[in-house]
């Protein structure tokens, strides 16, 4: 069974190909995505498609988790290295999560 993150890429990657279909996805996501999966989505599940531009950046939280967290190994190790996976705007010169 493909992974949501899969399904995700893939409707993404069509999106991007398919002006027709794009248009679709953003005035009626939930029957285009009843079509494309083949079935109804949940019906508590709520699905909202917002379209990037030139200028515009979408960050997705997670859902909040109830208690902290402690870090992975692998996490701590690149924490330790330096080395911040978050640090994808400012190139390596600033990182508000390690500083």
């Amino acid at each position: 069974m493909p992974s949501n993150q899969n399904i995700i890429s893939k409707i993404q990657e069509h999106a991007a190909r398919d002006s027709e279909f794009r248009g679709r996805l953003l005035a009626d996501p939930q029957g285009t995505l009843k079509e494309v999966l083949g079935g109804d989505l949940p019906p508590d599940m709520d699905i909202r498609i917002v379209e990037e531009t030139e200028n515009t950046a979408y960050l997705v939280l997670p859902p909040a988790e109830a208690d902290s967290v402690e870090l992975e190994d692998r996490e701590l190790a690149e924490v330790a290295g330096g080395h911040c996976p978050y640090c994808i705007f400012t190139k390596g010169t600033y990182c508000f999560f390690t500083h």
